[in-house]
C-alpha cells in the first residue's frame, strides 16, 4: 500500500535565512530524537552543491514492529542539491527500516 501526501508552505524569510535554517536543523536541543548526523559526500557540480547526509534517529516503534526489530534507531539518507543561482533546494529524504520493507520517502523544494 502506498500513500501520498502533498503540502505547500511559504516561508516569509529571505533566501539566506531559509538556507541557514536548512543546514543548521541539527544538532538541536529540541530534537532529542536525532542521535547523529554525518556527511557522506559533498561536491560542487555545475555551481550546485550536492550533498548526501546520514542521520540516525530514534522513535517509538508501533507494537507490531517490536517483534521484528530490537532497536528503535532508524537510518535516514538525505540527498540535497542547492542551486544558489536559482535560489532553490531540492531535498530527498529516505527513511527505511525493517530491512527496506517499510519506509518513508520525502521530496521537498525550498
Amino acid at each position: 500500500m502506498v500513500k501520498f501526501f502533498e503540502n505547500k508552505s511559504f516561508f516569509p524569510f529571505k533566501w539566506d535565512q531559509v538556507v541557514h535554517g536548512f543546514w543548521h536543523r541539527y544538532p538541536n536541543p529540541e530534537s532529542k530524537h536525532v542521535l547523529s548526523e554525518d556527511i557522506l559526500h559533498r561536491e560542487v557540480i555545475d555551481s550546485k552543491l550536492h550533498s548526501v547526509r546520514l542521520f540516525t534517529k530514534t522513535n517509538k516503534l508501533p507494537k507490531w514492529g517490536e517483534r521484528f526489530m530490537n532497536s528503535n534507531d532508524v537510518k535516514i539518507v538525505e540527498e540535497s542539491i542547492v542551486d544558489p543561482k536559482k535560489k532553490n533546494i531540492c531535498d530527498v529524504y529516505k527513511k527505511h527500516w525493517i530491512y527496506k520493507c517499510h519506509g518513508c520517502d520525502r521530496k521537498s523544494y525550498l
